[in-house]
Order: structure tokens, then sequence, then C-alpha cells
């Protein structure tokens, strides 16, 4: 009986030894994983990518276009968001620089190339996400400003949006009674601005 008892303990040592070298593996393991998504988001920022410093985005208005209209109330504002529902809202733009919503590039991700960023912006408890919105069937639709860290990936000399083509951004006077961001298909055919509204470009204000 004595030695079945012995031979039991030193089972259970066995299974316990076992035990603590795979916890110990598990460990090692997640301790490489950690340092390879370290070194990866080092390695990204350290592309060019500005994850330090914030900045404003404002409109250029681009020249030769209708003087019919007072265009030029469309210079020079900034982009902020109006709220449409929990954590939604859509871009719109004003002229209150303190209303302005503080961009940056998030390089938590390695998949985009280093001309390429997704654009996100600084909120209170979390940040919020840069979201163009699409439709199949039209030639312009409008941009979202919604809770998350997803931001659509822009070109981070120019801010276009990688999948519309040169120059996409409109501004309208809309349904939220301010200066609306639209989102142009320009890679599919040029896109001329309805009646009201002009075509812009988004500009970098560091801060």
């Amino acid at each position: 009986m004595l030695l079945k008892a012995f031979a039991l303990l030193a089972f259970a040592s066995s299974i316990l030894t076992q035990a603590l070298a795979i916890d110990d593996d598990e460990d090692i393991m997640r301790q490489e994983l950690h340092d390879r998504i370290n070194q990866a988001a080092s390695a990204q920022t350290m592309t060019g990518q500005n994850t330090t410093q914030s900045f404003l985005i404002k409109t250029r208005l681009l020249p030769n276009q209708s003087t019919t209209t007072n265009l030029s109330r469309f210079d020079n504002l900034y982009l902020s968001s109006v709220r449409t529902g929990a954590g939604t809202g859509d871009a719109v733009f004003t002229s209150n620089v303190t209303e302005g919503l503080q961009a940056f590039f998030n390089a938590t991700t390695t998949k985009y190339p280093d001309y390429l960023a997704p654009l996100n912006f600084v909120g209170v408890s979390y940040p919020y996400a840069f979201k163009p919105t699409s439709s199949a069937y039209s030639d312009w639709s409008f941009v979202q400003i919604n809770a998350g860290n997803d931001g659509a990936a822009v070109l981070k000399e120019t801010l276009d949006y990688q999948y519309a083509g040169p120059l996409p951004w409109m501004v309208c006077d809309w349904w939220h009674g301010k200066p609306q961001l639209f989102i142009k298909k320009t890679i599919l055919h040029p896109v001329t601005p309805p009646m009201g509204c002009a075509d812009i470009e988004l500009k970098k204000i560091w801060l």
C-alpha cells in the first residue's frame, strides 16, 4: 500500500510539473506576442505616421467654380460633427476653431502602406472614426464620424479617401443647417457639384 501511495504521489508530481511547464510556455508565448505587437506598432510609427501630434482639418475652396452663388462661405472652415445617435454623428463644418475636432493618424495597425493611415478623432472617453458612407447608385454620399478606432484609411499628405479617386471632397448646405461634408466617386468619372455645393480640399493644421 505504501508503495502505491508513493507511486501516486510521484505521478501527481509529474502531472503538476508538466502543467507548470505548459503555463510557463503559455506565458512565454504571450510575452513574445506582446513583444511582436509592440515592435510592429513601433515600426509603423517609424515609417512616418505622426501619432504624437494631433491636427485640425480645414477646408480650402478649389478655384474655377461657379460664381452664381457665394461659395466663398465654404472656405477656411473646420471639420466638426453633429450628433445623430448614440456614438454616431455626421461630418459638418464650423467657422469656430474651438469646435473643430482634433484628428490623428492611428498607427495601431500595420496593414496599410506608409502613405495611408486610418483617420481618427480625439474623444473624451474613446476615439471617433472617420467613416465615408457609400451608395452603389449615387455619385456622392455623406460622411460619418462614429465612435471607434477603425477610421477609414486616407492619404496622409492630401487626406483624400483611398477608394474615391482624386479630389473627392464636396461641401453642401444640407439637412443639419450647417455645411456638411460629402464624398464624390471621382474614381469612376468626373462629378460636378450640384448648385450651391462646392469642391474643396481638406488641409491639416498641426496643433
